[in-house]
């Protein structure tokens, strides 16, 4: 996950996406109107969680309004909260994990509510 925060600076632009979950797995070039190109990032994890959501739920209304929870602070947690956020409307989102200072890095309370 480190490498995936740790590129977002030298990026020119990030997608919506990307700058909500604060991590980036796929980079792309833009064309600008002059021809010159700029470096944008995207995080496409989202749409695999959603799916994983999707797949064992038929109708994801029924946990529209409830809490989530994530467990675990490591990689996937930032894109497990935007789509918790994005797709199931959950207020609010739990996070339990071993190591305190990971789920302050997210930052997650701060950014994206």
């Amino acid at each position: 996950m480190a490498y995936k925060m740790a590129i977002i600076p030298h990026l020119d632009e990030l997608t919506p996406e990307g700058e909500a979950i604060g991590a980036i797995n796929t980079m792309f070039l833009k064309a600008n109107p002059d021809g010159s190109r700029r470096f944008c990032g995207t995080n496409t994890d989202y749409v695999g969680v959603r799916k994983g959501f999707s797949a064992n739920v038929p109708d994801l209304a029924i946990y529209r309004g409830r809490p989530g929870l994530v467990i675990g602070g490591g990689g996937t947690s930032r894109t497990a909260i935007y789509a918790f956020q994005h797709f199931l409307e959950c207020p609010p989102i739990y996070m339990v994990n071993r190591d305190k200072s990971e789920v302050d890095a997210v930052n997650w309370n701060a950014e994206h509510n």
